[in-house]
């Protein structure tokens, strides 16, 4: 099983936290998606930087493109308040990020892997990253960049 490196565990609980704060129902993957692009450092952050994007307008589009339902009152999965179930989206794109560090040989999860999935997802907030250029290979390759300069 791969680990989260500290920065993808940071993206995960500050996921987890703007849901619980939103009183989202669930984490989404827009929830992924905002949280990874506040990032301030990482390879996934190097790879957006490479690609020029600018991060300010992939948050407003990710936000723009994806509405996260409340919970209405509904408990928690289990009675835990610390945590915040996540939603079947949000689940496979984590899937899909660890599949993403197996294609690349690595044995950790880190950003750049989420970024990846992120950019391959059919959910609103890929499709956003998508219409501003950040596509899955164009990430691929500022990601192999970014490993091979540093």
């Amino acid at each position: 099983m791969l680990q989260f490196t500290e920065r993808s565990r940071t993206v995960v609980e500050s996921a987890e936290a703007e849901a619980r704060q939103a009183g989202a129902a669930t984490v989404t993957v827009a929830y992924l998606a905002r949280a990874l692009l506040e990032l301030q450092d990482g390879i996934a952050h190097l790879a957006l930087v490479r690609l020029n994007a600018d991060r300010g307008a992939l948050r407003h589009a990710v936000a723009a493109a994806s509405v996260a339902p409340s919970a209405s009152g509904s408990s928690q999965a289990g009675g835990r308040k610390d945590r915040i179930a996540f939603a079947p989206k949000a689940k496979a794109l984590l899937e899909a990020a660890a599949r993403e560090a197996e294609v690349l040989g690595h044995r950790y999860l880190g950003t750049e892997h989420l970024l990846l999935a992120l950019a391959a997802s059919t959910d609103p907030a890929g499709e956003a990253l998508r219409r501003a250029g950040v596509t899955r290979e164009a990430a691929l390759k500022a990601v192999r960049e970014v490993l091979t300069s540093g």
